[in-house]
């Protein structure tokens, strides 16, 4: 059983595969930042297509148009798996577990992000930050929870 914990509408909708996961996690963000007040093709473009010097090919999900020239990347990760196991275990010891994976999994995607070398694009005016957009909150919030640091790696 549950035990009273609430289980997110998300989380039971997207517990299919990680590529309709993925869609709907840049779906998300797209629908956040037209709600922020920001125009697709003014403020943001999607699904740009980036070389470096090389003229390896990257497609982040939203590079945001700052003022003054400067861009911002953002990439939604959808990481539910080890969650929504996290979310409907009762034994305490297979929760642990669960959110250990969990973490794992945001870490994954943090250190796949920083080595895609946005920042080395030659279409960007950016910093090289990159932000990770993970549009459960209660995924975002229980993983900083267990791990303050994990949002500065």
């Amino acid at each position: 059983m549950n035990q009273g914990r609430p289980q997110s509408v998300y989380v039971r909708a997207l517990t299919g595969d990680s590529k309709s996961q993925g869609a709907w996690g840049e779906l998300v963000l797209e629908r956040l930042l037209e709600a922020s007040g920001l125009c697709e093709g003014r403020d943001f473009e999607t699904q740009v297509v980036l070389r470096d010097e090389g003229s390896e090919v990257r497609r982040p999900d939203v590079v945001v148009r700052l003022p003054g020239g400067r861009d911002v990347v953002i990439d939604a990760k959808v990481s539910l798996t080890a969650f929504e196991r996290w979310c409907n275990e009762d034994d305490a010891d297979l929760r642990g577990k669960h959110l250990v994976e969990h973490l794992r999994s945001m870490r994954r995607h943090i250190e796949e992000l920083g080595a895609r070398g946005y920042g080395r694009a030659s279409a960007l005016s950016s910093n090289g930050l990159v932000l990770m957009f993970v549009p459960v909150e209660a995924a975002y919030l229980e993983a900083i929870r267990a791990e303050p640091g994990l949002y500065e790696i």
